[in-house]
């Protein structure tokens, strides 16, 4: 909700705003055709092919349901945002 008021006021509105781009967006959808991960456990993907994504500025990664350490115990400054955008690229 924060994040969200926080874009409001900045008048965020297109999809190429960094501020947009930085935050850490789940997806559900067929890969494109030259990912790597293309052909990873069939297993979790769904009827038609799609599977979990997680996408940060241009890095789009598949999501398998790894440990992703103790987040309610990690405080979220601005600096933790830009070392999560730092480390994805």
């Amino acid at each position: 909700r924060d994040i969200l008021a926080k874009m409001i006021r900045s008048n965020v509105d297109s999809v190429g705003s960094f501020m947009w781009q930085s935050q850490l967006k789940h997806k559900f959808r067929v890969p494109p055709s030259h990912a790597r991960y293309q052909a990873r456990d069939p297993a979790l993907r769904g009827e038609s092919g799609e599977r979990a994504e997680v996408a940060i500025c241009d890095a789009i990664l598949p999501y398998d349901y790894e440990y992703l350490g103790n987040g309610p115990r990690l405080v979220i400054t601005p600096l933790t945002d830009r070392v999560y955008v730092t480390a994805t690229q």
